[in-house]
């Protein structure tokens, strides 16, 4: 399979600090697309994104180890401490279990 460069377009941080104080109806689809900000992740990779994914990287620090959904790439992204704070208290399962790809439509286009 070829795939082709795609240049990606990011949000300023006043971008994201406006996204991040508007109010939206579905709390799981705002964490999630802030989380997605933060880490530059797909939804697909949000969707999938499981608590055994996340890993100390550092003394202080966190990371992804992921096998990307699109290209099927093995990853292993630093989190911040913002992006880590996003989904609370480390569980099991999926970290955004609530998340459903139907609740981006309408909401984001709004």
């Amino acid at each position: 399979m070829k795939y082709e460069d795609v240049r990606k377009g990011y949000l300023t941080q006043d971008e994201l600090l406006k996204l991040a104080s508007t109010p939206c109806k579905i709390p799981a689809l705002k964490t999630a697309s802030l989380f997605s900000c933060l880490t530059g992740l797909r939804i697909s990779d949000v969707l999938a994104l499981k608590w055994k994914n996340i890993h100390p990287a550092s003394k202080d620090g966190y990371c992804i180890q992921i096998r990307t959904e699109k290209t099927e790439t093995e990853a292993t992204l630093p989190i911040s401490d913002e992006s880590l704070g996003l989904y609370g208290t480390r569980k099991t399962g999926k970290i955004f279990k609530d998340l459903q790809r139907s609740m981006i439509q309408h909401p984001l286009k709004k």
